[in-house]
């Protein structure tokens, strides 16, 4: 009883709602929500942590394709890649969730096809909270679980991918507990005029569902609306020196705007790549996470001011050695202009690949 009883107040809280046993799916999810992304998207590439998470136009590595499925590009047969990235709390209340990996495949069929398979978790986030009703910390914490299969098409100075994502969002309140499942396509090209210069762009549609919330051992539910908004990534990549200088910049847009509260996510990102000899690359960038949250943002009132983030500028270093077939990459990205609001946290990421 008790565990309802607080659950039913978040959701009332939060959502501005109220708890019966079945509503009307036309109640924003207060959980599964692109209000955290400044904190629960993940960078799922080591190399493209290094560089200022920068890669649209890049080219190789398969754990590039959440950023664009046209990246797929592997120099022999076989190629598998695997990284974790560890994230420092944010705030007291706003930190990691377990689920931040990545674990991916290419195959190429021939020259002109390859394919490739990647389970990804793009969010993921732990909050806790409380307020004058609720005075115990209560803790909830959601994550999305992807499968990627991609199909990536080249000829001459063009690349055209294809990725299908199986989607599922699942998330979890004081015992109870929801998840949403989606089948969700991504397109993305990429294009060499010369082999100096490279464009790239990527499109992920947006989506919504109804979120089913129930206790294992009960039938009730609660129905909440999720939606996700259209993403749009582009990028260019300029290589120097015979290829061992790449210039990557890249520009991430996501339509939150469409989502009550919030305003349009437009980021930049920077990153240089120097290969010292055959064996060894060093990095560095930098990025922006911009504010996208309405001010005042209603949430807020309810808990606290630390979702209510400033402006956020992350430098970025990494590297990767190559020994034989396997490659070590390590990405570093740490919050270089701390705000008011004290939102500041660091990443590091680290992964492995070996090709065949």
């Amino acid at each position: 009883m008790k565990q309802k009883i607080v659950f039913s107040l978040f959701l009332v809280l939060c959502l501005n709602s109220f708890l019966c046993n079945k509503i009307s799916a036309q109640y924003l999810d207060g959980i599964i929500n692109s209000q955290w992304e400044f904190y629960s998207t993940n960078v799922l590439s080591a190399v493209s942590a290094g560089k200022g998470k920068t890669g649209v136009a890049s080219s190789g590595d398969v754990g590039l394709i959440y950023l664009n499925p046209a990246t797929l590009n592997i120099d022999k047969k076989f190629q598998v890649n695997a990284g974790y990235n560890l994230k420092s709390d944010a705030t007291e209340r706003i930190r990691q969730n377990i689920f931040s990996f990545s674990v991916a495949g290419a195959y190429r069929l021939n020259k002109k096809f390859q394919v490739g398979c990647a389970y990804q978790n793009d969010f993921n986030c732990k909050r806790s909270f409380h307020g004058i009703r609720i005075p115990e910390d209560t803790e909830f914490s959601f994550e999305t679980h992807c499968l990627r299969i991609s199909l990536v098409y080249s000829h001459k100075w063009i690349r055209l991918g294809l990725n299908m994502n199986l989607m599922n969002l699942s998330s979890s309140v004081q015992g109870l507990s929801g998840n949403l499942w989606k089948i969700n396509p991504e397109i993305g090209i990429i294009v060499t005029p010369i082999p100096e210069f490279s464009l790239g762009l990527s499109f992920y549609p947006g989506f919504s569902g109804d979120i089913k919330y129930h206790y294992d051992n009960s039938n009730d539910e609660y129905l909440y609306y999720v939606k996700f908004p259209n993403r749009i990534k582009a990028g260019t990549e300029i290589r120097l020196y015979d290829n061992k200088l790449k210039l990557s910049i890249d520009y991430h847009y996501a339509n939150t705007s469409s989502i009550e509260f919030l305003k349009d996510q437009n980021n930049y990102h920077i990153g240089l790549d120097y290969s010292i000899n055959k064996n060894w690359n060093l990095r560095c960038g930098f990025f922006t996470i911009f504010n996208f949250l309405e001010n005042p943002y209603p949430i807020r009132y309810y808990f606290s001011n630390d979702i209510n983030h400033s402006d956020l500028y992350f430098a970025t270093v990494g590297t990767t050695y190559k020994y034989q077939n396997y490659s070590f990459n390590l990405g570093i990205m740490d919050n270089i202009v701390q705000n008011s609001q004290e939102i500041s946290y660091f990443v590091i990421n680290f992964g492995a690949g070996y090709e065949f």
